[in-house]
């Protein structure tokens, strides 16, 4: 079987208020050739069971269940089990615009230069509503820039190269909250790599 396009991972704990929109927004992206794998890091909600019915009801969920090892070690059993050239990292309690993947895909396609790309976000609340705009660069050189200084990429939004980010040495294990995603970017830029933001809303 070929593999996927591009590969979604939700590293997901104890998430089961918001779980179901998350997956909904990502079964319903423009662009189908995706597999989604959910890595369930020892939830003890009803996450499991969740994931579970969509996984059964859609063959491209894919469902792992590991004890809990914090975000940094379920996000990187999830990049070991992608298939997809193209990660796409979304956070279990966020959402995708239907687009996001098929604009994130098609940049990196045409840009071989670039790593990782994210997006400007919509920020909500515990009840799903837009409370505002979150706007970073979209342009490479003052990203990398700003980086050291500044939080200019978020997570939930970016799509990356997958073997770029397993050749930087995937994500920091010990930190079982926080941001563990500004040390891997904060790798990829001191390896020669680059990233930007497209200038769209993509992610919630």
């Amino acid at each position: 079987m070929n593999p996927p396009r591009v590969s979604v991972l939700i590293a997901a704990y104890n998430c089961a208020a918001y779980v179901s929109e998350a997956i909904d927004s990502v079964l319903a992206q423009t662009m189908a050739d995706l597999e989604l794998i959910l890595v369930d890091d020892g939830s003890t909600d009803q996450s499991p069971e969740i994931m579970a019915r969509y996984a059964a009801q859609d063959a491209r969920v894919i469902v792992y269940r590991q004890e809990n090892q914090g975000i940094g070690g379920a996000t990187n059993q999830a990049l070991q089990l992608a298939r997809a050239p193209y990660v796409a990292i979304l956070d279990s309690d966020d959402a995708m615009e239907p687009e996001r993947l098929a604009l994130q895909a098609d940049y990196l396609d045409r840009h071989a230069d670039i790593a990782a790309v994210g997006s400007q976000w919509f920020t909500m609340n515990t009840q799903g509503e837009i409370l505002g705009i979150d706007r970073q660069p979209a342009d490479p050189e003052v990203l990398s820039t700003l980086m050291f200084a500044y939080f200019v990429l978020h997570h939930p939004t970016i799509m990356a190269r997958k073997e770029v980010m397993l050749a930087c040495g995937s994500y920091d294990t010990t930190v079982k909250q926080g941001c563990m995603d500004y040390g891997i970017f904060s790798k990829l830029l001191l390896a020669g790599h680059r990233m930007t933001n497209l200038p769209y809303l993509l992610t919630r």
